[in-house]
Order: structure tokens, then C-alpha cells, then sequence
């Protein structure tokens, strides 16, 4: 059923952006960025993560001009480690993963002139676990959510035909939820083109 789920969201994406050649209102905007991820741990107190930074790629698209719908399609590669005192004995344990994000949400226009452009963005997420894998190997999905929802905010500015966002994200389900439970916070930075 999610997998099911997952295509029609990934077609009608694609039949958006199709439609997207014809009309002048909306913009494709291809994007590539950097993400740093950190982990929220409820449960544990004897814990502490360490955020490590991931890549991201993927494509926005942009509906109407002063306020904006935006939707899109994300892969993130994202990481995280986490410190847990078990018994005597400090342990470090790293995990990374692998999402599809599909954002959706508005942009509103704060800021215009000449080139120059400067959005506030608010989007929700959801977000399709591809893989997880730690320092002693791959895990089972029975041990991890394959889909969680978030929402991120951030701003946003267009030079000419080059974008660049910051954007942060917070998981509002858990990501992992084995021993400890945690959700995601992500701060993004993506450089882009507008077409």
C-alpha cells in the first residue's frame, strides 16, 4: 500500500511538472545542498547525539508569483550519531539514511528588487525511509518507520535565474524507534536554478 501510495504521489509530481513547460507562472527549480542532521531523543536521559552533515538533491516546483504554491521531489542522504552510557561503558553508535522527501506547503515574496527576490517558505513534509544502516550493518524496517511527517521553515532568495535556501526541519513522527525514540531536526542549505 505505501509503495502503491509513493508512485501516484511521485506521478502526479511528475504530471505538475509537465504541465509546467506550458505555463509561464510556474518555475522548476533544480536543486543540490548540504544537510546537517541531528537526532531528538525522548526516553533516554543517559544520551547525547552529534549531528553530521549529509547531502541532498532533488527539484522544486513553483506556482504563481508574489505567494507561491511549492511542492517538490528530495532525496536526502542524512546522518547522525548517537552517545549512549551503557552500564560502565560509553558508546558511540552512527546511523544514516536515506529519505525521499515530498514538500509541500506556500512561499510568500518579502522582498523584491531588480533581481534580487527574498521568500519566507513554510512547507510540510513526508518523508519515505529508504534505507537505515548503522556502524554494524543494515537495519530491518520492522525496527524503523519507513515514513515519517515533518515541517520545515526557512527563507529563500532568487538572483536572477540562481536560487539558495536555508531550511529547517523538524520530524513531527519518530525516525527511529528502537530503544530510544528520536525524531529528526535537519538544517538545510541548497543552491539552485530557476527555469
Amino acid at each position: 500500500m505505501r509503495k502503491q501510495f509513493a508512485l501516484i504521489l511521485i506521478l502526479a509530481i511528475t504530471s505538475v511538472i509537465c504541465e509546467a513547460q506550458v505555463d509561464r507562472r510556474v518555475k522548476i527549480n533544480p536543486k543540490f545542498g548540504i544537510n546537517f542532521t541531528d537526532l531528538l531523543i525522548s526516553g533516554f536521559e543517559d544520551s547525547k547525539t552529534l549531528s553530521t552533515m549529509g547531502w541532498n538533491i532533488g527539484a522544486d516546483v513553483r506556482i504563481g508569483s508574489n505567494w507561491q504554491g511549492r511542492t517538490g521531489l528530495h532525496y536526502y542522504r542524512m546522518g547522525s550519531a548517537v552517545e549512549m552510557q551503557r552500564d560502565t561503558v560509553l558508546v558511540e553508535e552512527r546511523i544514516t539514511a536515506g529519505q525521499l522527501k515530498v514538500p509541500l506547503g506556500v512561499a510568500a515574496k518579502i522582498f523584491s528588487v531588480d533581481y534580487f527576490k527574498l521568500w519566507v517558505v513554510s512547507q510540510a513534509t513526508v518523508n519515505f525511509t529508504t534505507k537505515v544502516q548503522e556502524d554494524s550493518g543494515e537495519l530491518t524496517k520492522d525496527r524503523n518507520p519507513t515514513t515519517s511527517v515533518g515541517g520545515r521553515l526557512g527563507l529563500g532568495m532568487d538572483i536572477g535565474k540562481v536560487t539558495l535556501e536555508m531550511m529547517y526541519e523538524r520530524s513531527f513522527t519518530d525516525v527511529v524507534s528502537r530503544v530510544v525514540d528520536a525524531r529528526n531536526q535537519i538544517l538545510s542549505v541548497t543552491l539552485g536554478l530557476r527555469f
